[in-house]
């Protein structure tokens, strides 16, 4: 972007450290708050830009929101050579992109991944706000497993997706959250639109490939929702419907989601030869940033026929989920099922309800059928 570079002020108070991410249109910045003294992220775009002034409007509606799941919206900045939208900074957090770089995720994981990114969405929709443009890359996980979801409203608004009907932009919101669960799943992105930073999933007949048949990490939730959200365009319209039917997850990081933790995750599974999950061994998780986009052709490499074995008649494109569960991680997803049995169970229920019969805000709801007005989708 030009006139903007390193070390140049905006709004008299916010000095641009080093380019993160570049947009044609739009760039983001890590910067100094030179009057709090504290780090912070910049959005920054043009005051020419057709969107300029949606963008400022929309920055300005988010910074009301406040959700532990949602990057806080700080400042907005209209003077100098750009205008910004001031973040938070989350220095030790990872893009899910990131993350995905070394392969899908076990179920349960990419189940609490999803189900925390949508209580997020539901938040800010209670304020009329929408993402619009949910992708991996606006998905950040902190070193606990915590989750944030940023560029709410903001990057929507960049991307002149703004001036859609509630209803429309709920439910953009909502296939874009099952589509984070089946990206969580499978490292790969189903839906068309802005850069994903992973490859494409596969497609047979124009139908994206369910994550079930891909071999990916188990959750028959997330695999009936890819079906009926993804493929058929039914099921919930709302982030907050899709919460209900998600719930319950765990509620802790069922996998060590730092760097050294991913890599030793993935390094023990595959000395475990015959770990009794059916999943190949694979690489070491590097934290380098995603690609650019995806690859612009087939796969290099001599081809010795039709496939055979496990992989035959799988649909081109098709991989089983890379990650392998170590013996230390088995024991995590395991405690975690315990968990939600126990939370599904008439004790648990009971528990949950106050003496007036309500079930408190709180409180992890059993996970009602995948049921809709209209429609019901048995397993």
């Amino acid at each position: 972007m030009e006139h903007l570079g390193p070390g140049t002020t905006l709004g008299e108070r916010y000095i641009a450290g080093r380019r993160l991410h570049q947009h044609p249109r739009w760039e983001r910045w890590a910067a100094e708050d030179t009057v709090l003294g504290r780090d912070v992220v910049l959005l920054c775009f043009s005051p020419e830009d057709a969107q300029a002034s949606a963008t400022v409007d929309a920055g300005r509606r988010a910074a009301v929101v406040e959700d532990p799941r949602l990057v806080r919206v700080l400042d907005v900045v209209t003077s100098g050579p750009a205008y910004a939208v001031v973040e938070e900074a989350i220095p030790d957090a990872h893009a899910l992109t990131q993350i995905l770089a070394g392969g899908g995720l076990p179920g349960d994981e990419a189940l609490r991944i999803t189900g925390e990114c949508a209580v997020a969405l539901a938040t800010a929709a209670t304020r009329g706000l929408h993402h619009l443009v949910l992708t991996p890359s606006n998905v950040l996980i902190r070193p606990d497993g915590a989750i944030m979801v940023r560029g709410v409203a903001t990057e929507g608004a960049l991307f002149g997706q703004d001036d859609l009907p509630a209803g429309e932009a709920s439910r953009r919101d909502a296939r874009a959250l099952v589509a984070i669960g089946y990206a969580a799943l499978t490292g790969r992105w189903p839906l068309p639109g802005p850069n994903s930073g992973l490859q494409a999933a596969p497609t047979l007949s124009g139908r994206v490939v369910s994550p079930g048949d891909l071999g990916a990490g188990s959750s028959p939730e997330l695999d009936r929702l890819s079906r009926v959200m993804l493929v058929e365009n039914a099921g919930p319209q709302t982030p907050e419907e899709l919460v209900a039917v998600l719930r319950p997850w765990s509620p802790v990081a069922t996998v060590d989601l730092t760097v050294e933790g991913m890599n030793r995750f993935v390094a023990q599974g595959n000395r475990d030869s015959d770990g009794g999950d059916g999943l190949p061994a694979t690489r070491p998780v590097g934290m380098a940033p995603a690609p650019s986009g995806p690859p612009s052709g087939p796969p290099s490499g001599p081809s010795s026929g039709p496939p055979s074995g496990p992989s035959a008649g799988r649909p081109s494109g098709a991989r089983r989920c890379p990650l392998r569960r170590s013996s230390a991680a088995a024991e995590r997803w395991r405690a975690a099922e315990r968990w939600r049995q126990a939370e599904r169970s008439p004790q648990a229920e009971q528990s949950r309800r106050s003496p007036g019969g309500l079930v408190p805000d709180s409180a992890l709801p059993a996970r009602p059928p995948l049921r809709w007005p209209g429609r019901s989708v048995s397993g």
